[in-house]
């Protein structure tokens, strides 16, 4: 568990590993570790007026599914923002080790 600033309203976010996946990347196919983010609101304020992107990602009533490389460096490969009554897909397109 986490907690979280989104624009001055303070959230709880948990992890839940839904368990492995091979999916294809700009790497090829890798092996992938698959977590479920849920948001808690936990202040009484209102969320004022934001980024449509802050507005929904931080919400209590829309999940996130981020799948991280199963290897050391577990990389962000794909994260999928499940709204309605579209789901919104975001995959990593480049990384350069330093």
């Amino acid at each position: 568990q986490i907690f979280l600033d989104a624009n001055g309203i303070i959230w709880s976010a948990t992890f839940s590993k839904l368990g492995e996946e091979k999916i294809r990347t700009f790497m090829g196919k890798v092996n992938t570790h698959k977590y479920l983010i849920q948001c808690t609101k936990l202040s009484e304020a209102e969320q004022p007026e934001s980024d449509m992107l802050t507005n929904n990602l931080v919400n209590e009533d829309v999940p996130l599914v981020f799948w991280f490389t199963a290897d050391e460096r577990k990389l962000p490969v794909k994260a999928k923002f499940m709204m309605k009554p579209l789901s919104v897909v975001w995959k990593l397109k480049d990384y350069k080790d330093r």
